[in-house]
């Protein structure tokens, strides 16, 4: 990006002639006053030069990121469950990659970077080339048993927010160029002898409980996917 623009000072007027004593004190002033008028049009021109510079330097960063971005180099990406185990290391390598990385997290506070799901809830959301969703109550937590409670839980933790960043992102002005929402290994049935390629077809009425919930989060996500995101 261009070097920022230095301060300019204002230029100081010319000194004024000495002025013989003949010469009217009204001459004078008068003198005195054209060099004021001539310093402060020229200090008012070297403002605008700089305000203009300043605008000239902010659109050149702004064409240097699209062209950046456009070239494969550093994308925006809205994270959201980037605080989590597997979040924390994307968002870590994201940041060592360059790309800058807004993280949705349910406690958002000061931290840069870092925005509320609240602050999402009107369907609008940061600008950006990428979404990743790993949002979600963790499913293998052995303290916590897939009760009736904990499944709605994990469920509505995982479906929601999927449909909301799915529908934000197509009704974005600038829609992502990647809408990414984790499944589960759960889509296939458990079986100790069976392989399941990539085009397997699970049922979620008869494969159990985690198959039914990837079905319905690849559900909540196929606003984007029917958008062509």
């Amino acid at each position: 990006p261009p070097a920022p623009t230095p301060n300019r000072s204002p230029d100081r007027p010319p000194p004024t002639p000495a002025t013989s004593h003949h010469r009217s004190s009204v001459t004078s002033r008068a003198a005195a006053a054209a060099a004021a008028a001539a310093a402060s049009a020229r200090s008012s021109s070297s403002g605008e030069e700089s305000s203009s510079s300043r605008t000239r330097g902010r659109k050149g960063e702004e064409a240097a990121g699209d062209k950046q971005r456009n070239s494969g180099g550093m994308k925006r990406v809205l994270l959201a469950g980037g605080k989590g185990f597997l979040g924390s290391a994307i968002r870590r390598n994201l940041l060592q990659k360059g790309h800058k990385v807004t993280v949705v997290s349910r406690s958002a506070g000061s931290e840069e970077g870092v925005v509320s799901w609240d602050a999402l809830k009107d369907g609008k959301i940061p600008e950006s080339d990428v979404i990743i969703n790993l949002a979600g109550a963790p499913i293998l937590d052995m303290k916590k048993p897939w009760t009736e409670s904990y499944k709605e839980e994990c469920e509505s933790s995982r479906i929601e927010t999927t449909a909301l960043l799915a529908n934000a992102a197509v009704q974005a002005n600038k829609k992502p160029g990647v809408f990414i929402a984790t499944s589960a290994v759960g889509y296939y049935p458990a079986s100790k002898t069976a392989k399941f390629a990539e085009d397997y077809v699970s049922s979620a009425s008869l494969d159990g409980w985690a198959c039914g919930l990837c079905h319905k989060i690849e559900g909540a996500a196929s606003p984007a996917a029917d958008a062509g995101i």
